[in-house]
């Protein structure tokens, strides 16, 4: 089964900018989900649900339990549409997207560097007071319905840009 003891093979170190690539790849693909459960907690709707379920089903399966529980028709027909490829994610715009996509990937990220981020997505209108009012907004909103949820029985798996205001 393994190769005697003075033939094994040691391991290749992996470079580092090969694991720093790596490690961002995933760092930004747990922001962009972060980011639609964001948004969700922003602004909740059914509709938003399915999409957030058909993002990761795996993950969303007391979700989708419950709505079942529930009788909630409309969420599977969404679900469906989602998963068929009749509809796409389009709840939120595209600066709400990048804005919680932000938010996600770096939480403590000051008003500028959003702003000069956001500048090169395509989004030049963005002023620095818009920014951190949305910021603020959002984490308030987020907050409120999150606790709501939560005394209602939703189980609650974190996030990053939520949580990290509590430290």
């Amino acid at each position: 089964m393994y190769p005697p003891k003075g033939k094994r093979r040691s391991a290749h170190p992996m470079p580092d900018r090969e694991l720093a690539d790596l490690f961002h790849h995933f760092e930004a693909k747990r922001a962009r989900r972060e980011a639609i459960e964001l948004l969700f907690l922003v602004n909740p709707s059914s509709f938003a649900l399915s999409h957030i379920a058909a993002e990761d089903l795996k993950s969303s399966k007391e979700l989708i339990y419950r709505a079942a529980s529930e009788d909630r028709k409309e969420f599977f027909i969404e679900l469906g549409k989602v998963l068929d490829g009749k509809t796409k994610l389009n709840t939120w715009s595209k600066l709400d997207m990048d804005i919680a996509f932000i938010l996600c990937f770096d939480p403590k990220i000051k008003s500028p560097d959003a702003v000069e981020l956001l500048k090169k997505l395509g989004h030049p209108q963005t002023s620095q007071q818009s920014f951190k009012q949305r910021k603020y907004n959002w984490r308030r909103a987020a907050a409120k319905t999150r606790q709501r949820l939560e005394e209602s029985g939703w189980k609650y798996y974190g996030n990053t840009f939520l949580d990290d205001h509590k430290t």
